[in-house]
């Protein structure tokens, strides 16, 4: 179903246009604005199970697409819901919100079918020039940077907790939100869009050791560049952790930068 690419240390599959937030499942008519609910409804269910056991894979596990797809398919229905009816053509047409994490977070919680328990740890943003000649690259490398400082702290925090595993990334940029997942204890991170990319690809997904995070930060600011031919001025990244390892979790230091 989805192309494989390898890049360096990175695994990239990319899926047919058909299969993305706006194109896939019976609620895609809704699926303009809803990445954040996929997003978080996709790591809810990665923090249950163990998806990835290899970084090296060249085949995709069954189980991360049927994750993947389960999630466009709940949080299109749950953005349908959340603003009211979208069975009718006036309803589709309407310009609708996007939602942040706080209030993707609050209507996840709220559906007592989905069992969410996940939290926000920590949120900050990273504001950038776009007519730095060295975009990509200044951005990308402060990104892994928040990411590499969350995973220290999370493992310092709760280095006697050998039940803690997950750790994820939702990084907003021009209003879309995006997820990487790091899983601790097979030292892999993999990261999830659920947008269509250009006229020929769908939804995408990136995996390599969490070694190589900085090359799947810059992969991903320099994905953006070529497929939206867009320099956003901001990338807001939002830390969520499970409500039982978020007990032991120490807050973070203030968290400023200007690139």
């Amino acid at each position: 179903m989805a192309v494989f690419e390898q890049k360096n240390l990175l695994n990239i599959w990319w899926f047919p246009r058909e299969f993305c937030q706006s194109a896939y499942g019976e609620f895609r008519h809704s699926g303009t604005n809803s990445c954040t609910l996929i997003s978080l409804i996709l790591a809810n269910e990665m923090a249950k199970e163990l998806v990835f056991k290899s970084n090296t894979a060249r085949s995709l596990p069954t189980r991360a697409v049927e994750i993947f797809a389960h999630a466009m398919n709940e949080g299109n229905a749950l953005y349908g819901r959340i603003f009211n009816d979208i069975s009718t053509e006036d309803s589709r047409k309407r310009r609708a919100p996007n939602l942040n994490i706080p209030e993707a977070v609050e209507a996840l919680v709220s559906q007592r079918y989905m069992d969410f328990c996940l939290q926000e740890w920590f949120y900050t943003h990273i504001t950038a020039n776009s007519t730095n000649e060295n975009y990509s690259q200044s951005v990308s490398s402060r990104i892994a940077d928040v990411m590499k400082l969350a995973i220290r702290l999370s493992k310092r925090s709760l280095r006697n907790n050998e039940g803690a595993r997950n750790l994820f990334a939702a990084v907003i940029s021009d209003n879309r939100t995006t997820m990487f997942v790091f899983d601790l204890s097979s030292h892999i991170v993999s990261f999830f869009d659920s947008h269509q990319h250009g006229r020929k690809a769908g939804a995408v997904i990136a995996l390599c050791a969490i070694d190589g995070l900085e090359e799947l930060a810059n992969w991903f600011v320099t994905m953006g560049e070529e497929v939206y031919h867009s320099r956003p001025p901001v990338y807001e990244i939002s830390l969520l952790t499970t409500t039982t390892d978020a007990r032991n979790l120490t807050a973070p230091p203030p968290l400023l930068d200007n690139v």
